[in-house]
């Protein structure tokens, strides 16, 4: 059933989408909860909701190894893509485990050697890149 100015048609891709969704993640072995760590809305996706932002579910895509870009033509009746190695999140690009890692980094960087501490600054730099090439994936038209 369509909600809010959804049509039927798009409520029907949507619907579409969750199942393709749901059945890549049960073939990875994952749980929802797993993929839920992500940020996903997993049971709105499920419901074909259309509450649910493009960016989240170019997330989910990213999750289980699509390629987030082939969104547009999955909902138009396509299929997914597989992700390519430079599209699938580095664990640094996680806010979660940045926070963790950051926390971990602060406690131990007076005793780094600079080879370490370059390794570090090496990573925050790929997370930064990775995060911001994301947002820009997320305003695109």
């Amino acid at each position: 059933m369509p909600t809010g100015h959804q049509s039927e048609d798009e409520a029907g891709s949507r619907r579409r989408l969750g199942r393709l969704i749901d059945e890549q993640r049960e073939a990875l072995g994952k749980s929802q909860v797993e993929v839920a760590k992500h940020g996903v809305t997993y049971q709105k996706i499920l419901a074909g909701d259309s509450s649910v932002s493009e960016r989240t579910l170019r997330r989910a895509f990213r999750v289980i190894g699509w390629d987030p870009t082939s969104l547009p033509g999955v909902l138009a009746g396509g299929n997914p893509r597989p992700a390519s190695p430079d599209s699938t999140p580095a664990p640094e690009s996680d806010p979660r485990v940045a926070f963790e890692v950051g926390g971990m980094v602060a406690s131990g960087w007076p005793a780094m050697t600079e080879q370490e501490r370059q390794s570090v600054r090496d990573a925050a730099e790929r997370a930064h890149r990775r995060l911001h090439r994301e947002d820009d994936e997320d305003n695109a038209p």
